[in-house]
């Protein structure tokens, strides 16, 4: 699996497994939690090796699906990641920790 969802007090937790492409967003997508139960989302990319075009879009895809009142957190970005994240321009959008 691309990803491992969790959601726990209020918090939906994304930790991509590998390779972040467009693959991760069906299970993002089909992840069953009421939006009014979610105050943060928290995407981890401890275990992201790499970071492609797919994986920027399901981030913009998260960002329309949760709304602008919940704040999305990149964390854990590797060296290679957070470049991409930075040349991207998530950090205005995406809080980036």
């Amino acid at each position: 699996m691309p990803c491992k969802i969790s959601f726990e007090d209020q918090k939906l937790k994304i930790i991509v497994d590998g390779m972040f492409t467009h693959r991760v967003w069906q299970p993002i997508n089909d992840f069953q939690v009421d939006l009014a139960e979610v105050k943060s989302v928290e995407v981890d990319f401890s275990k992201t090796v790499f970071v492609d075009s797919g994986g920027i879009g399901c981030l913009m895809l998260l960002k329309d699906k949760v709304g602008d009142d919940i704040e999305i957190s990149l964390i854990n970005t590797n060296r290679d990641v957070h470049k991409i994240i930075t040349t991207a321009n998530l950090a205005e959008i995406f809080t980036v920790a």
